[in-house]
């Protein structure tokens, strides 16, 4: 679905560490970090 469809990916991670293996994830499907979304620790990645 994330390599067909292209939707925003909202994720909430706490701590620097958790971010990271959050981008480890989308990094290869072609997302990048939008920014935090909200005022939780909760990060958007959009696609490329």
């Amino acid at each position: 679905m994330l390599t067909r469809d292209r939707p925003l990916v909202a994720v909430e991670a706490a701590s620097d560490e958790q971010r990271e293996r959050v981008r480890e994830v989308l990094a290869p499907l072609g997302y990048r970090l939008a920014g935090r979304y909200c005022w939780t620790p909760t990060w958007l990645w959009e696609p490329q």
